[in-house]
């Protein structure tokens, strides 16, 4: 969440703020109406829909990198969206600027916002487009509270702040970088390692050849990105994805069964490596000794269910259990041949209160 983070900070820190928060402000109503009207559209059209599962769309994933690497050659001075500027136009520049940065923050923090969102979203999901539009811009409404609070509380920096502003500001453009490496990482499960390595290359090729053609190089990157199709070559370059196998819901239906024949409980986990919540949860939940000690003791079987490429059947049952998004955690056992689910972010005393009630007495 840290980069998203910075790249709000963006609007705080620009000399015309009032113009800079007008244009987050504009672009957290935008992002959410969109994804109201998207959602509407997949809903009608019969697409299985999730919270944050956009991440498993190849081509948003090539419009968010080519953005991010756009953002990253500007914050980092590289390249200037429009350098004949006249100063007329300069609140507009500083607008459309923020406009965009919190559109691309708002959807790169969706994976993270399931757990407290996830009530509202589910809900949002199951009801009409009308309700559907009203909840999305009560979302909104709160994305943007810190910011209208900013705009009408008159907030002012500290008379020193302006000494380290330019640190922060570096801070911002490390952020807008993190943030562009972190969707190249979830593209590479999608393309060749030998494209990724090409994007890579010409990512740098940007900042070491800065005095020859600066515009023309980022414009090669960002056409290259969008025109190259999914798993281009993938028989003749190794991919660099292991996502590839899924396991079914029915396979995954047999293997509880079997193991609740033996009064083994079972714990099903679905993450997928765009859902850092999920990531969380597996390093706080499954690395603590308690826990390896129950699963042990227990003879727990531990299925995991990757969720970074799409599957419709797996957001379907999702979708039949009460949930929108991952994380999703469940513990069956004898006692719950139906499965028991735990909360999106559970504690390492719900877990194994989970693992000790499902099996029989």
């Amino acid at each position: 969440v840290l980069p998203v983070l910075l790249l709000k900070l963006k609007s705080v820190l620009s000399p015309d703020r009032k113009t800079a928060l007008a244009g987050a402000i504009a672009g957290n109503y935008a992002s959410f109406l969109s994804i109201a009207l998207l959602l509407s559209l997949l809903k009608m059209g019969g697409t299985p829909v999730g919270w944050g599962f956009h991440f498993q769309n190849f081509v948003f994933l090539k419009i968010a990198a080519v953005v991010l690497f756009l953002l990253v050659l500007q914050a980092f001075g590289i390249i200037s969206p429009s350098p004949s500027i006249r100063p007329k136009n300069v609140a507009r520049s500083v607008f459309a600027e923020n406009f965009l940065s919190s559109i691309i923050a708002c959807f790169l923090a969706i994976p993270c916002t399931a757990p407290f969102l996830g009530t509202a979203s589910v809900f949002a999901l199951r009801e009409s487009p009308i309700e559907m539009f009203l909840i999305f811009l009560a979302i909104a409404t709160g994305f943007s509270l810190p910011l209208l609070g900013i705009a009408f509380l008159r907030f002012h920096l500290p008379k020193n702040f302006q000494k380290y502003s330019g640190a922060a500001q570096k801070l911002v453009s490390c952020g807008v970088l993190l943030a562009f490496g972190w969707v190249l990482w979830l593209l590479a499960n999608h393309l060749a390692n030998s494209i990724i390595m090409l994007y890579i290359l010409t990512f740098l090729l940007c900042f070491w050849l800065f005095k020859v053609r600066r515009s023309a190089l980022a414009g090669t990157f960002a056409a290259a990105l969008l025109l190259v199709p999914e798993n281009w070559d993938q028989d003749r370059w190794k991919n660099t994805t292991i996502h590839y196998v899924y396991q079914s819901t029915a396979d995954v239906a047999g293997k509880i069964s079997a193991a609740l024949a033996k009064n083994m409980p079972v714990i099903l986990d679905i993450s997928a490596d765009w859902c850092l919540t999920c990531s969380y949860n597996k390093l706080r939940l499954l690395n603590d000794t308690a826990v390896q000690e129950m699963l042990v003791k227990n003879d727990v079987l531990h299925i995991e269910i990757d969720l970074t490429k799409r599957s419709d059947e797996w957001t379907a049952f999702i979708s039949q259990h009460g949930r929108s998004g991952i994380p999703f955690m469940m513990v069956y056992g004898p006692r719950f041949p139906n499965g028991r689910l735990l909360p999106e972010i559970p504690s390492v005393d719900q877990l194994l209160d989970a693992i000790k009630s499902a099996k029989t007495n």
